[in-house]
This record gives structure tokens, C-alpha cells and sequence, in this order.
């Protein structure tokens, strides 16, 4: 048992340095890209200013100043509260969602450039690719982006909405629910290195479910950041973080289990009941079951057949899932 202790206690403590000491090594690689810099900027105005501005001052300003207005007693439930539920309900539904909805495409799209870009600023410095970054035309790479966000985008929801379902559970809940934010919020992170180093799908589950210490520890900040907040604010700022992390996870190569504990630190089935929703979510609705085939490259009579390896593989949902009860 001590054994077992002292190497996820190692290997958590790796992953979480390499997702804060390597950060400023990051912010270096990021300064020098100005296609990075553009595309995060991009990232924090919509996100940070838009989104998240919006939030705020509705909220401190607006609900304050037609209170006044209407001498509406915000802090009385009995006061003005048919007024008030309406004035809410009309800006979530006019401006909060069609803002969270736009971030959802625009996001996957300047992620995506941040990736590649990242990629290639890597591989450059280590001389293992050509002086020009290689280019995928525009219009196939906006269709491939989209098609496959949609794709993994089922599993995550799956995926986090079991670790919403564990906040309901008295002790374990939430501390459950906090870690497997965490791997999911990981996978968020290399999964584009990985795609660009042809990883198989399967087998990006595999490491994570292997080394499930390191990757606890790596994406501890962010959901330490992000977890305890209403879930639009949490993924605002996540999409805020994220360019950050990409790239720090680009500049990361997680290590294998120390000498020593290959064999003492248990295998850990982190999407095993996700894996299993997701595909017979796959199995049962024809629509996703072709989307699931364009995005995994299956053709579309062959989708029964490869359903259980395409649900295996969906990681990376975009952050438009309920991560938690409120």
C-alpha cells in the first residue's frame, strides 16, 4: 500500500509541475508566434470580454440600475420577482446562449490554429520538419474541425454530465467529479499534439487510464480555476486557459510510471462507463452514428461494425457540456 501511495503521489506531483513550471517556457513559445498571439487574443476577447464582460455587468450594473429604476428590492424574492425572473430569463435567452454558441465554433477553430501552430514552432526546434508549416485549405480544415468537435463533443458530454451525477453522492462526490474534470480537461490538452502525431484514438484513452496520476496532477490548475464556478463563467475562462495549455502540453512529454512502480500502480478505467453510454448512444441513433463514421473516417455502411472503436475513441468534448449540478 505504501508502495502504491508513494507512486501516484510521484506521479500526480509530475504532472502537476509540468502544468505550472513549463507554463512561462509556454507564454516564451507563444510571444514568438504572432499567429498564437493572434488567436489567443481572439480567445480572451470573446471569451473574457465578451462573454464573461457581459456576465458581469448585467449582473453588478444593469440588475442594479433597473432595480432602482423600478424600486424593484433585489435582495426580496417577493419583490418584483416575476419582473426580475423575466429580465433574466430574456438575456440568457437573447444574448448569454447565442454568445456561449458562437464561442463553442469559434473556439474549436482558433484552438485549432493554436495546435498547429505549436506543433510546428516544436518541430522546428527540433529540426524535425521543413522551415514552412505545411497548410490545409480552409474550407476542408473549418469542415474537418467542426465535423470532429461534434463528434468527440458526445462523448464529453457524457462524460461530464456522470461527473455532474457525482456531486449528488454524499463524501466522494465532488471530490470524483473533481478529478475526472481534471483527466477529461487533460485529454482537452494533448489530444491535438497527439492527433498530429498520429496516435490512434484507443489509445489515447489507454495512456490517460495508465498514467491516470500524471494526468490528475496536469490538469488539476485548471479545474481547481474553473470547477466551483456556474458552468458558462467556468467554461469562459476555460476557453481563456486552454490556448495556454495547448501549447504547454505541446512542449510536454508525459513520463512513463517510475522504475520501480510500473507494476505497483493500478490501471484506472477512467472512460469505462463513458465508453460504454457513448456507444450505445451510438448504437441507437442513426444521425450519430453517421456523424460518429465521418469524423472517425468510417464509411457509412460500416458504422455497426466500427461503432464500439469510434465510442471508445471520442475524447476532447467541447465545453458546452453541465459539468455539475447546480
Amino acid at each position: 500500500m505504501a508502495a502504491i501511495v508513494t507512486g501516484v503521489y510521484k506521479q500526480f506531483l509530475r504532472g502537476l509541475i509540468d502544468a505550472t513550471v513549463k507554463v512561462p517556457e509556454a507564454v516564451t513559445v507563444a510571444l514568438m508566434s504572432g499567429r498564437i498571439r493572434a488567436a489567443a487574443l481572439k480567445c480572451v476577447v470573446l471569451n473574457g470580454v465578451l462573454l464573461l464582460g457581459s456576465m458581469l455587468t448585467y449582473n453588478l450594473i444593469i440588475v442594479a440600475i433597473l432595480a432602482f429604476a423600478f424600486g424593484i428590492n433585489t435582495s426580496d424574492p417577493s419583490d418584483g420577482a416575476i419582473v426580475g425572473s423575466l429580465l433574466a430569463l430574456l438575456y440568457t435567452l437573447l444574448w448569454v446562449y447565442p454568445v456561449f454558441g458562437l464561442s463553442f465554433l469559434l473556439n474549436s477553430i482558433w484552438h485549432q490554429e493554436i495546435a498547429d501552430e505549436a506543433q510546428f514552432i516544436r518541430r522546428t526546434q527540433l529540426k524535425l520538419t521543413a522551415d514552412v508549416a505545411p497548410t490545409t485549405p480552409q474550407r476542408t480544415k473549418l469542415k474537418q474541425t467542426i465535423v470532429d468537435d461534434l463528434y468527440r463533443a458526445l462523448m464529453g458530454v457524457v462524460f461530464l454530465s456522470i461527473a455532474g451525477v457525482m456531486w449528488l453522492i454524499p463524501f466522494v462526490g465532488i471530490p470524483l467529479a473533481f478529478a475526472k474534470t481534471a483527466w477529461m480537461y487533460s485529454m482537452y490538452s494533448f489530444e491535438y499534439k497527439w492527433i498530429a502525431e498520429g496516435w490512434p484514438l484507443e489509445a489515447r484513452l489507454k495512456l490517460i487510464e495508465k498514467d491516470w496520476a500524471y494526468f490528475l496532477g496536469f490538469g488539476f490548475p485548471t479545474t481547481l480555476l474553473t470547477f466551483f464556478l456556474p458552468t458558462v463563467a467556468s467554461n469562459a475562462i476555460f476557453a481563456m486557459l486552454f490556448p495556454l495549455y495547448i501549447v504547454t502540453a505541446t512542449l510536454t512529454t508525459p513520463p512513463p510510471v517510475q522504475r520501480g512502480f510500473v507494476n505497483v500502480i493500478p490501471h484506472v478505467p477512467v472512460f469505462a462507463i463513458a465508453n460504454l453510454v457513448t456507444e450505445l448512444v451510438l448504437r441507437q441513433v442513426p444521425s450519430l452514428q453517421a456523424t460518429a463514421a465521418a469524423a472517425a473516417g468510417v464509411s457509412a455502411d460500416s458504422v455497426d461494425a466500427a461503432a464500439s472503436a469510434a465510442a471508445t475513441a471520442t475524447a476532447a468534448a467541447t465545453e458546452t457540456t453541465t459539468k455539475k449540478a447546480e
